[in-house]
């Protein structure tokens, strides 16, 4: 299953994306190197092409974790104030 959500507050906005995985002893540091991948050969570019978009905004933060058979990743996105 892969659940998503969006939750809007005042300060940010957060999505939400939770999956179901039949391991649960990944590692999460190894997962968003370029080429790695818990699922085979020629794959393992996704994450990382993700962090490297992330990475441009610095009002954005990624937050990844592994429980209960769920892999669930938040998407931070801190409303951006002007200096008046």
């Amino acid at each position: 299953y892969v659940h998503v959500g969006f939750i809007k507050e005042d300060t940010q906005l957060s999505i939400v994306v939770v999956n179901s995985i039949k391991e649960s002893k990944i590692n999460i540091k190894k997962i968003f190197e370029q080429g790695y991948s818990t699922k085979g050969k020629d794959r393992g570019y996704g994450l990382n092409n993700v962090v490297g978009i992330l990475d441009k905004y610095p009002n954005v933060y990624l937050d990844t974790s592994v429980e209960n058979n769920e892999f669930k990743q938040v998407i931070y996105i801190e409303k951006e104030t002007v200096n008046a």
